[in-house]
C-alpha cells in the first residue's frame, strides 16, 4: 500500500472514530441524535411471465427485464429515542429536506 492509500485509510479511521464517539454521548432531549441514510433502487418490470413454483422446484423468473425508473429511499433514525422514519417515492428528497430544515 502506498503513502496515499495509508493516509486515506488513516483519515477514514479518524472520521469513523468521530462518528462512533458521537454515538457514545448521553441522550440529550434538547439535541437528539438523528441519523440519516439514503439509497437508490432501480425499479424493474418483468417482460415475461414467471413460471410458478411446483413441488420440488422453485419459481422461475427470466433474467430479462425492462427498466422502470429509480426510487430514492431515505431512513431517519433516532437510536437513543427509539424512533425510525422511512421515506420513499416521488418527492422523498423534498420531504427529507423539510424535516432537516425544520429542526429549528
Amino acid at each position: 500500500m502506498g503513502d496515499r492509500a495509508n493516509n486515506a485509510s488513516a483519515s477514514f479511521v479518524a472520521a469513523m472514530e468521530d462518528v462512533l464517539e458521537t454515538y457514545q454521548k448521553p441522550r440529550n432531549p434538547d439535541r437528539p441524535l438523528v441519523c440519516l441514510d439514503e439509497t437508490s433502487k432501480q425499479l424493474i418490470v418483468e417482460t415475461r411471465t414467471p413460471i410458478p413454483a411446483k413441488p420440488g422446484r422453485a419459481a422461475r423468473h427470466d433474467y430479462e427485464y425492462e427498466r422502470n425508473g429509480v426510487a430514492n429511499l431515505f431512513m431517519m433514525f433516532a437510536p437513543l429515542e427509539g424512533d425510525c422514519l422511512e421515506i420513499g417515492g416521488a418527492g422523498a428528497e423534498a420531504v427529507v429536506w423539510r424535516l432537516i430544515s425544520d429542526r429549528g
